[in-house]
């Protein structure tokens, strides 16, 4: 009796312990299925901000990639598309606020003595006086030897080397706005003739002017008669005699030559009388 007794207790114990191993593995089996199912809801809806346009503010944007960026590749995907996004913005911004400089300044060996081509033509003026002054001809393309009609649209030399006529370009304005024209053309190569190689230092040097006037009488020449000018008023109105330039129209005028020059496009190439606005330099 004692011994069955024994048996049963023992039965009942095993199937208590059974019992209570089997609450135990449920237990952990639920606390595992809960967890898996949060973890699943957490990274769907980390997704489901990562892929979402990004119209939120870029601190919002920040956030929700810190918080993916662990999760997939396609997190890190959508941050980098939202950080070039920020990027661009920034950029754009940026260009739209900086300011266009309107002077430029540069540092040189040297400084130019006289910015006035009917003055001066040492190298270091004519490099500037070239990008400033235009000539009636100059050369063609990159050639140092085959010359055009520049703002003349065309020239003919007489058969007996004694007149040149020119018919000029229209529709070219100067920076002031004064109209490019047959006068213009007058007062730039008389001009030449009349300051005679002076300066703001000197009168009669040894400006460009001599090497139109070789066309011309040249005992009026400070440098090619080898005697000094009076530069007065008859001397002046003799230099207008020779009616070097006769204006024929608005836009054509005749170039009158005592002495006529094989070299004739290359005198006014360079060098040659470029053409200045009358109302600008008259100010």
């Amino acid at each position: 009796m004692n011994l069955s007794r024994t048996g049963l207790s023992r039965v009942g114990l095993i199937v208590v312990v059974v019992i209570v191993i089997i609450l135990i593995a449920a237990g952990g089996a639920y606390v595992a299925i809960s967890s898996v199912k949060s973890t699943t809801t957490t990274t769907s809806s980390s997704l489901t901000t990562t892929v979402s346009p990004p119209t939120t503010s870029s601190s919002s944007s920040s956030l929700s990639s810190s918080s993916i960026s662990s999760t997939s590749s396609s997190s890190s995907s959508s941050t980098l598309t939202t950080s070039s996004s920020s990027s661009s913005s920034s950029s754009s911004s940026s260009s739209t606020s900086v300011s266009v400089p309107s002077t430029l300044t540069y540092e040189t060996i040297t400084t130019p003595q006289f910015l006035d081509p009917t003055v001066d033509y040492i190298g270091y003026d004519l490099g500037i006086m070239n990008n400033i002054y235009e000539y009636l001809i100059w050369y063609n393309g990159s050639s140092g030897t085959e010359t055009i009609p520049w703002l003349a649209q065309n020239y003919t030399v007489a058969a007996d080397h004694k007149t040149v006529d020119f018919n000029l370009r229209t529709g070219i304005t100067f920076a002031d706005g004064e109209a490019f024209n047959s006068t213009a053309a007058y007062f730039s190569i008389l001009r030449g003739f009349i300051i005679d190689g002076s300066d703001p230092t000197s009168l009669g040097g040894y400006g460009p002017s001599w090497i139109v006037q070789q066309l011309a009488n040249t005992s009026l020449s400070n440098v090619l008669s080898g005697q000094s000018q009076a530069y007065n008023e008859p001397w002046v109105n003799e230099v207008l005699a020779e009616n070097f330039v006769n204006i024929t129209g608005p836009y054509s005028f005749v170039m009158n030559l005592q002495h006529y020059d094989a070299a004739f496009p290359y005198l006014f190439t360079t060098w040659g009388d470029p053409i200045v606005a009358p109302e600008y330099d008259a100010t």
